[in-house]
């Protein structure tokens, strides 16, 4: 059974580093061997776009908090296990420390993704100076009216 829930996270999470992973299911789930089940678990779609040599980490010229990039996903269409699953998400990142936060959306409304942003980010991280977004309808009303 362990093996099912790592490849569906996998999936879900898009593809995501051991590191993350773990840290994600050690979230919600305990197993005693389960960091040694992710390192032993191989995606051949990763092992295929794994890139050669060291990773190279950019640095940014802010500082966690202050700039974070928002978008709506809608809808995302998912398919595990012969069932097709399609909702709408709200995605926050911090761009300094690659922190991300989705929410499940129910509409499109500007009041519903303002009240779910507040929610997701506001009341857990200080209120970012500078927000990265596209300038769809969706985004207009999102950010920053709230004091």
């Amino acid at each position: 059974m362990i093996e099912t829930i790592i490849h569906w996270f996998h999936a879900m999470l898009e593809h995501p580093s051991s590191c993350r992973m773990c840290a994600t299911l050690q979230a919600q789930y305990h197993h005693t061997h389960l960091q040694m089940h992710i390192e032993q678990y191989a995606c051949e779609e990763c092992q295929q776009a794994k890139p050669s040599g060291p990773g190279h980490h950019l640095l940014t010229n802010c500082d966690p908090w202050e700039e974070f990039a928002v978008d709506l996903i809608d809808p995302w269409q998912a398919s595990m296990l012969h069932d097709n699953v399609e909702f709408f998400a709200l995605t926050c990142i911090d761009t300094t420390t690659n922190l991300v936060k989705i929410a499940h959306i129910f509409e499109k409304s500007s009041n519903h993704n303002a009240t779910y942003f507040e929610h997701t980010w506001l009341y857990w991280y200080p209120k970012p100076m500078q927000a990265i977004h596209d300038n769809g309808e969706s985004s207009q009303d999102l950010l920053f009216n709230s004091s």
